[in-house]
C-alpha cells in the first residue's frame, strides 16, 4: 500500500492530493502455461465502490491483477501508484472499475485509462449506469454503464446477498468484469479465440449488460430473460450485430440446454452478427441457468 506522487504527464493527480491517493494490490504474478505467458490481464478500482469491487474479484478471479486506487487523507505512506501504472503499460488489457462515489474517482479514473491507452493497451472503463461516465469517454477503449437492473429472473438462487444500493452496483460491477475475463481467459467448455473477444469489445464506445436467469428444466428462460432486458435498453443497436454471451449452469445443464438457450440467441441478432458464446460450469447456480448478453454500439 501506499501514496501517489505526482506523475509527470500533463494529466496529472493534483498537488494537493499528494500523500493523499493510496494504492493497494491484490492477486497474483501472471502465470505460464505451457511456456507462454497468459495474457496479462488487469484490472484497477477507483474509489471506495471500485475497491470493494476489487477485492471481490481478487478471490473469484486468480487470472486477474488486481489493483485499488482511493482517496484517504488520513495516511501518509510511500508511493506505489508509480508500480501500479507501470503494471497497466504493460497489461495485455485493462479493467478501469469505479463506482465515482468521491470527488476524486473522475481525476483518478482519467489518469489510469490514459496511462494505459497512450501505449495501446485496451482500456474497458466499467461503472454504474446512473453515473455521468462521459468525461472520461476519451481515456477508454470502451465504457460499459451497468445495473443491477440489467437482471432478470429468479435472483435469489444465483446472486449473494444484495440488500443495499451498494450490493447491487457492486455485483453488477463484478459481474461484468468476471464474465468478460471468462471470455478472455477460456475459462469454459467451448474454445474462444482471445483475440475475437477482444475485438467485439473495441468494435464501439458504450456496451451494454443484460442478464437472465431461468430453471435448467425450463427450456429458453434465461436467454429470453436476457433478450427482455437487452432490448429495455435505450440505445441498444437493432438488430444487434456485436455480441459476447456467457451461458452459465451447474452439472444439470448439458449440450441440449446449452443448445435451446443459444438459438433464442441467434434468433435475436443480425445474420451478419459477429457473435461469441462460451458455455462455463458453476455448480453454485443449482438448478437455475444464467445467460450474460454483452454487446456494443458503433
Amino acid at each position: 500500500m501506499g501514496i501517489v506522487n505526482a506523475p509527470e504527464d500533463p494529466l496529472a493527480v493534483r498537488p494537493d492530493l499528494i500523500g493523499q491517493v493510496v494504492t493497494r494490490s491484490y492477486g497474483r504474478v501472471w502465470k505460464p502455461i505451457d511456456q507462454e505467458e497468459v495474457a496479462r490481464l488487469t484490472v484497477v478500482g477507483i474509489g471506495p465502490i471500485g475497491a470493494r469491487t476489487i477485492q471481490i474479484l481478487s478471490r473469484v478471479q486468480p487470472d486477474l491483477s488486481c489493483h485499488e486506487i482511493r482517496f484517504d487523507p488520513r495516511l501518509d505512506e510511500l508511493s506505489e501508484m508509480e508500480a501500479v501504472l507501470t503494471m497497466v503499460r504493460t497489461s495485455d488489457l485493462l479493467f478501469v472499475v469505479s463506482g465515482f462515489d468521491d470527488a476524486h474517482c473522475e481525476m483518478l479514473f482519467s489518469v489510469v485509462a490514459d496511462t494505459a491507452t497512450k501505449v495501446g493497451v485496451p482500456t474497458i472503463g466499467v461503472v454504474p449506469d446512473n453515473q455521468e461516465y462521459l468525461s472520461v469517454l476519451p481515456f477508454v477503449t470502451s465504457i460499459w454503464p451497468v445495473s443491477y437492473s440489467s437482471f432478470c429472473g429468479e435472483l435469489d438462487g444465483v446472486t449473494p446477498s444484495v440488500g443495499s444500493e451498494e450490493d447491487r452496483t457492486v455485483f453488477a460491477l463484478r459481474h461484468t468484469v468476471s464474465t468478460m475475463t471468462d471470455l478472455l481467459t477460456h475459462n469454459g467448455i467451448i474454445g474462444i479465440d482471445y483475440d475475437e473477444v477482444v475485438s467485439v469489445l473495441k468494435s464501439g464506445t458504450i456496451g451494454k449488460l443484460a442478464v437472465g436467469v431461468g430453471d435448467v428444466n425450463n427450456g429458453r428462460t434465461a436467454s429470453r430473460n436476457a433478450i427482455i432486458k437487452l432490448e429495455d435498453q435505450k440505445n441498444v443497436s437493432n438488430p444487434v450485430k456485436d455480441l459476447l454471451v456467457s451461458v452459465s449452469g451447474s452439472s444439470l445443464m448439458t449440450m441440449d440446454h446449452f443448445d435451446e438457450e443459444s438459438k433464442v440467441i441467434y434468433d435475436r441478432v443480425h445474420t451478419d452478427a459477429d457473435i461469441i458464446i462460451g458455455l462455463f460450469i458453476d455448480d453454485s447456480l443449482g438448478k437455475n441457468l444464467m445467460v450474460t448478453v454483452l454487446t456494443i454500439n458503433n
